[in-house]
């Protein structure tokens, strides 16, 4: 029986390989992927937070997309851990995971003020504090 050629032994082991490489990429990549159906409108988060947007920030708030908008009632950002807050600061929001939020609030007057919180969203797009 004649023995296979060096270059035949080559070419089988690396067909082998990149099957079992295709293989474990098809089985990896539902992990790895994560579904963006559970976007929120961001005018809702918006209006949860009292925040004002200015332009046009339609759309969904997936994992990663951010807005930033003007507090409008800050007794809505009072009730959510923001302490301090006034009408008119600048309010930039960020999902940051499919149930979390980091709301960052700044403004220079009346005093200077930086607050950074971070909000559980349930999965009908509640806000609540973390």
């Amino acid at each position: 029986m004649p023995r296979a050629s060096t270059n035949d032994r080559h070419s089988a082991a690396l067909a082998t390989l990149l099957l079992v490489v295709l293989v474990l990429a098809t089985l990896c990549t539902p992990q790895l992927v994560r579904s963006q159906s559970s976007g929120i409108a961001i005018d809702e988060v918006a209006a949860q937070l009292g925040v004002g947007l200015a332009g046009d920030h339609s759309g969904q708030l997936f994992v990663g997309v951010s807005f930033t908008g003007v507090a409008t009632d800050p007794a809505k950002l009072e009730a959510l851990g923001i302490h301090g807050a006034h009408r008119g600061a600048r309010v930039t929001v960020m999902r940051i995971a499919e149930d979390k939020l980091l709301v960052e609030v700044d403004e220079m007057s009346p005093a200077p003020l930086r607050v950074s919180v971070r909000l559980k969203m349930a999965a009908d797009g509640t806000l609540s504090r973390a």
